[in-house]
């Protein structure tokens, strides 16, 4: 049979039902026929996002869980749900398949998105809790917001990013770069609180428990960018704009802790944010708790800021298969980072007074304090410190001095020697993943398309 006869018979089939539908409806039918609710269908991006668990909140309550639908995005990012309705969707985990590395955190995005991206999980958490699904022009108002928050042209936050580069590079950017942003912010966080990266050794329920810790705290990293921004203009693309991009970070990182440390107070300390911290740090929530989210942002926000602006600043040509690249060759730069976490690390188990609640000092000498042991870049190593810790001791006097810190001849030494050791053998940064060979999760069959029935 020729595809024209095959096309033919189904146009006839489809023709029949609609002169049956009709001759009901004519014969006094008391009800239409049943209708299936709306397919939710779109692609996971921060570039294209493989073997992420995608799932669909069916009962509108704005928390994902894992008895509601699931399916796993696809090599393209691409997820379909049909015939289950409008709904707010989250992704998991999964791989990027322009760096070939692990995603961290959850994404979301509000109902009939096309894309779920770092972009669009700043709109949910603009949005904020909602009786029911956020409406349309719930959705509408925060995608305006944030874009000119950003900096970003009208209509950007509903697009594609990745597509978008041959018209739009800032989108893919700007998304990448608050990819980065929010990771790098939940792992320094994360450091203050004692839970840093496992050796490549550990077992898999302990790299669970650390994906599960910082996935916690890189929730409460989203809220905060989004509480930051809502009296803030931004361009992460621009390099004129740097102070205020370090300023943006700035206060990004201590309303992160502030978060971290209401999230973890509340219902006595036994929530799921507490467990996850403790789960991998005992008494994590505790040590949190008593940091000084001034001391602790002033401490890493240069830091962070650089490596935002690595990525979010590359060279853009006209050659979109290069910008592509350049987008993608920063992110997995940053992202392979672990100076930072790395460095908070060895400072707070060596002099973990600097980030009690009760120190305080002014944020740009405690900056300057970082940057004994933190390198101003930040975007491969600080080992240059390792063959001189005796130098390191003596300007970590000098700048604690000037930051109204009381810090020890012999501590300073212990913080010099410990970066020098954590610097020598810091954990491992995240391994990239050949796609063509790496397991994806299984999930439950998707439930029967839902039929909305009506009448006349």
């Amino acid at each position: 049979m020729s595809a024209f006869t095959q096309k033919s018979g189904v146009t006839a089939k489809l023709a029949l039902s609609a002169v049956f539908i009709a001759t009901l409806v004519a014969c006094g039918s008391s009800s239409a026929p049943p209708a299936v609710a709306p397919t939710m269908s779109g692609k996971v991006v921060n570039s294209y996002i493989y073997g992420a668990i995608v799932t669909l909140d069916s009962n509108d309550n704005g928390v994902c869980e894992s008895t509601e639908p699931q399916v796993v995005s696809k090599q393209d990012g691409s997820y379909e749900f049909p015939g289950l309705g409008s709904h707010m969707v989250c992704s998991v985990g999964g791989y990027n398949t322009a760096t070939n590395l692990p995603v961290v955190g959850e994404f979301k995005a509000p109902p009939d998105s096309k894309v779920v991206t770092p972009l669009s999980t700043l709109v949910m958490a603009k949005i904020g809790a909602t009786t029911g699904a956020p409406t349309a022009a719930q959705i509408a108002a925060a995608q305006s917001s944030l874009e000119t928050q950003l900096s970003l042209p009208a209509g950007s936050l509903a697009l594609d990013p990745v597509a978008a580069i041959a018209t739009n590079p800032k989108i893919e950017q700007t998304n990448a770069a608050v990819e980065v942003m929010l990771q790098t912010v939940a792992s320094s966080v994360s450091a203050f609180a004692g839970v840093t990266a496992p050796a490549a050794t550990a077992t898999a329920t302990e790299k669970a428990n650390y994906t599960a810790a910082v996935n916690a705290v890189f929730a409460n990293a989203v809220k905060a960018v989004t509480t930051t921004l809502a009296t803030t203009t931004v361009n992460l693309t621009s390099a004129a704009g740097a102070s205020v991009t370090d300023a943006f970070v700035q206060s990004a990182v201590t309303t992160t802790v502030d978060n971290v440390k209401t999230a973890v107070a509340a219902t006595g300390g036994t929530n799921a944010t507490a467990t996850a911290l403790n789960k991998v740090a005992t008494g994590a929530s505790a040590a949190i708790t008593g940091t000084s989210s001034a001391n602790a942002a002033s401490f890493v926000a240069k830091n962070v800021s650089t490596v935002v602006q690595s990525v979010a600043q590359v060279t853009i040509t006209t050659d979109t298969v290069a910008n592509t690249a350049a987008i993608a060759a920063a992110a997995t730069a940053a992202q392979k980072n672990t100076v930072i976490a790395n460095s908070v690390d060895a400072v707070v188990s060596a002099a973990p007074t600097l980030f009690a609640s009760t120190a305080t000092a002014a944020p740009a000498q405690m900056a300057a304090l970082a940057q004994t042991v933190l390198p101003t870049t930040a975007a491969t190593s600080n080992s240059a410190f390792t063959s001189a810790p005796a130098t390191v001791a003596a300007a970590l006097t000098t700048a604690a001095s000037s930051a109204s810190v009381t810090l020890s001849a012999a501590t300073a030494t212990t913080i010099a020697t410990a970066v020098a050791a954590d610097v020598a053998a810091p954990p491992a940064a995240p391994a990239t993943v050949n796609l063509t060979t790496v397991t994806v999760p299984v999930v439950a069959p998707l439930p029967p398309p839902v039929v909305i029935t009506g009448g006349n």
